[in-house]
């Protein structure tokens, strides 16, 4: 007969070692603590002397605006003609960059250095932005007669269309091999991630990154513009916009000093992938408690709320079953939504175009053409939400939406409403659920009756 196994024990000087490292982490971390908002405080400081908050292109667009902003902002410097004066200086720099390696399809594959690159004529390159073609819009299009032709889709923040990615290379293909001319076909996004949309011609372009690709190609073109203060302190600005949207940190020399204070304590090095872990398991805690409060909120206002649902890319949405939205056909609506995306800052809602077809472009260009019938609405929410309703439309937001938080579940915002001495969470989401109710009272008024069909 077996018997039944004792639990073991440990031993006492293995319990010790364990409470002396515990120890040794609490006094790390209190130390690190104390350090950081000393630091924090004198680099606040400094940004407050030196109006190191401003930046032009955040008060002239959107941070995340992808083709009014960063396509538009790209495209210019890449263009020899542009009038930055400096011919074909960016456009040889980014190509420099792209053969230092890029990214295939494949998680696993090496990067790669695309020699072809050398041969593109740059003094004779045209660059266009939003260029249609049968496959749809291309971002940006750098067209040399002789090489041929390098199409970047530029993905910030928005999802990818059905099989994008394979319709843009098939065109590509159509184009340059008639002529025997080359292409390259670049996915652009903020951390480099692999297309969802490749279908069949996964090994027909590569992963850029903005967070490595073109921070690095901007470090570059700083370099070369050091003389020239217009273009460089405008390349400053973009370069502190991108390391925003990508986090890659601000201030070189803050980042310094923090380095020299994790040199002083080991065992936070040690414990990083644990503190990174506990981090997340935070971050996603709190994002589960503020969505079943905000279902229970507006369920007691009479509002049922979905739960959240990822879309084709990294975006988050939650649908409201609320009583009133408009209907095309069987397949698409415009319905109210609330949206944040994946691993970045901020949470937004409004009326989007929902389908799982092609025609949302269609549909949402068809709104902005007739916006007039829409006006009552958005002018209705310009009263009430005068700094926080962006009027920018696309063909997803026609009606443009409302930004409830810039920075909803970044670090600062998890730090002042996520940890002990925080606002309850269900105090957090009632000023929420109170906006939402104000922003569907004119929708209400102009269609009372569910499902009308325009």
């Amino acid at each position: 007969m077996l018997s039944k196994q004792q639990p073991s024990k440990l031993s006492p000087d293995f319990a010790k070692s364990g409470e002396k490292a515990n120890n040794d982490l609490a006094v790390a971390f209190k130390s690190v603590d104390s350090g950081l908002i000393a630091l924090r405080a004198r680099h606040d400081a400094f940004i407050k002397a030196t109006k190191g908050n401003f930046n032009l292109f955040t008060v002239l667009r959107e941070v995340g605006e992808e083709v009014g902003l960063h396509s538009r902002w790209l495209a210019f410097l890449l263009n020899p003609n542009a009038t930055h004066d400096c011919g074909t200086l960016f456009l040889s720099l980014f190509l420099k960059t792209l053969r230092q390696g890029v990214q295939p399809h494949e998680d696993d594959a090496a990067p790669c250095e695309l020699e072809g690159l050398d041969l593109f004529a740059c003094d004779t390159a045209t660059v266009r932005i939003e260029v249609n073609s049968e496959e749809g819009r291309m971002d940006i299009v750098i067209e040399s007669l002789k090489w041929g032709i390098i199409a970047i889709e530029n993905m910030v923040w928005a999802d990818e269309q059905k099989l994008q990615i394979e319709r843009y290379a098939k065109e590509l293909e159509r184009t340059c091999e008639h002529f025997h001319r080359k292409s390259l076909l670049i996915y652009l996004t903020t951390d480099g991630r692999k297309s969802e949309q490749a279908g069949t011609r996964s090994g027909k372009y590569y992963r850029a990154s903005y967070s490595h690709h073109i921070l690095h190609w901007l470090e570059e073109c700083l370099r070369a513009t050091y003389r020239f203060p217009n273009i460089n302190l405008a390349i400053q600005q973009y370069a502190a916009l991108v390391r925003h949207i990508t986090g890659s940190g601000g201030d070189y020399e803050f980042m310094k000093d923090v380095i020299e204070l994790l040199k002083v304590h080991p065992s936070l090095i040690e414990n990083m992938q644990n503190l990174r872990s506990a981090y997340e398991q935070l971050r996603s805690n709190f994002w589960k408690e503020f969505v079943c409060e905000l279902q229970l909120q507006l369920r007691s206002l009479g509002i049922e709320c979905g739960e959240p649902k990822p879309s084709r890319s990294r975006h988050i949405q939650i649908y409201l079953g609320a009583k009133h939205f408009v209907s095309f056909d069987t397949n698409t609506e415009l319905r109210f939504m609330i949206e944040r995306q994946d691993g970045v800052p901020g949470l937004w809602f409004g009326l989007a175009i929902h389908h799982y077809g092609d025609e949302t472009k269609k549909i949402g260009n068809r709104i902005t053409k007739n916006a007039a019938q829409f006006v009552t609405i958005t002018s209705q929410w310009l009263t009430d939400f005068p700094s926080r309703f962006r009027g920018i439309v696309n063909e997803w937001w026609p009606l443009g939406h409302l930004v409830i938080s810039d920075d909803f579940l970044s670090e600062k915002y998890l730090a002042e409403n996520a940890t002990n001495g925080s606002k309850p969470v269900a105090e957090q989401v009632k000023k929420f659920c109170a906006d939402i109710v104000t922003f569907l009272k004119p929708v209400e008024t102009l269609w009372p009756k569910r499902g009308k069909t325009l």
